[in-house]
């Protein structure tokens, strides 16, 4: 029994009237995270050369634009608990004259962006929180942005969208103001042209694993799919996009998820229930859990463990189960294997990742635990 990496769309779920809330209106959505990232740096006047630090455990696609545009970056190691240290993120700032720091609630888990935004707010620079792993996770997303200067969302990490990429300005620390959004013909039949292709493309995909012919989690097809996807970013046309990147209005795809409350909870309770069931299996079997406990309100992502043998990964996607590494191929080339980032190579090359969203269910967790005691 196959299963897939990421939640599979449920068409009825397009067409959902109760229980509807309104989208939170300092919410200003792109197609994706690393869209409003820019666009909250430019906003807050960050000029072309400026430096921003930001943790070396991430992914290059993050990056990418920010390099495009003129911007330095700076990479600092994590910590065990993935978060920054405070002392040498101080010393960084004034070593390297940074104006921002970026910091990473990864997995769906908090970080230590109180600390930070302090000492950012002390040094007058700016700090952005990265909820792009975290959009269902304490509900952040309808809260106000209690310390960072702005937070950054890419909510097609947790639901099945291709686009969800926000940001959310600190009222207390900027004047921001909403903005308009006048979608052209041309822009609505954009919208139309990559819902279609999305669910296109994911229905093709169920229909290969349902086929059972071909393993799309083979080591083969996942370096294939990772050529194809780094020749796309490194054309012109690639570079000119990010350049002029603009707010746009949530697919049809994504305005469901965001206005009913209830669809929202019960993606939450599979989710969390899924975790514990993949957790209790997982420390049966002998397996260290990178969290040990699942805090109020936290809805992790995956459940993610340790796996010194770095065998686990691979057994697990020959036998067509979505597991992942993170960022994997897509660790910056400054971070890879690099003695100074020790952290971040470590949680790259020995964490694993298994598929715990609202598309699972316990007939899957059963399978996971049955393919992960074989390979153990």
């Amino acid at each position: 029994m196959a299963v897939i990496s990421r939640p599979f769309p449920v068409l009825k779920n397009l067409f959902l009237k109760d229980h509807m809330r309104n989208i939170d209106s300092d919410a200003i959505f792109f197609t994706y995270g690393r869209d409003a990232l820019l666009y909250g740096l430019k906003t807050k006047k960050m000029k072309k050369g400026s430096t921003i630090i930001i943790p070396a455990y991430m992914c290059k696609s993050t990056l990418e634009p920010l390099i495009d545009y003129g911007f330095k970056i700076i990479f600092q190691d994590i910590n065990d608990e993935l978060n920054l240290d405070l002392d040498l993120l101080e010393e960084n700032i004034i070593k390297f004259k940074a104006q921002a720091v970026l910091v990473v609630n990864y997995f769906g888990f908090k970080s230590n962006i109180e600390e930070i935004s302090k000492l950012c707010s002390e040094l007058k620079i700016i700090s952005i929180e990265d909820c792009s792993h975290s959009y269902l996770s304490y509900e952040h997303f309808y809260k106000s942005i209690k310390y960072s200067d702005f937070a950054i969302y890419s909510i097609r990490k947790s639901l099945p969208t291709y686009d969800g990429g926000a940001i959310r300005f600190n009222t207390n620390k900027s004047n921001h103001c909403e903005i308009n959004i006048n979608n052209s013909l041309i822009d609505k039949i954009k919208v139309f042209y990559r819902t279609f292709n999305y669910l296109a493309s994911r229905f093709l995909e169920i229909f290969i694993v349902k086929l059972k012919v071909i393993n799309i989690y083979s080591d083969t097809i996942t370096k294939l799919k990772f050529l194809v996807i780094n020749n796309e970013k490194s054309t012109k046309y690639k570079n000119l996009y990010y350049q002029s990147n603009k707010p746009v209005r949530p697919s049809p795809l994504l305005i469901p998820y965001l206005k009913n409350k209830e669809l929202e909870d019960k993606i939450k309770l599979n989710v969390i229930r899924n975790y514990i069931d993949i957790v209790k299996g997982m420390e049966n079997l002998g397996f260290r859990s990178l969290y040990s406990d699942l805090p109020d309100n936290c809805i992790p992502q995956y459940a993610i463990f340790f796996d010194d043998s770095q065998r686990l990964y691979m057994c697990l996607r020959d036998n067509k189960i979505g597991a992942s590494q993170w960022p994997n191929y897509e660790i910056p080339e400054e971070v890879a294997d690099n003695p100074k980032f020790p952290k971040a190579n470590l949680f790259n090359k020995k964490l694993v990742m298994i598929p715990i969203h609202q598309s699972v269910d316990s007939k899957h967790c059963k399978n996971i635990l049955d393919i992960i005691s074989m390979c153990n």
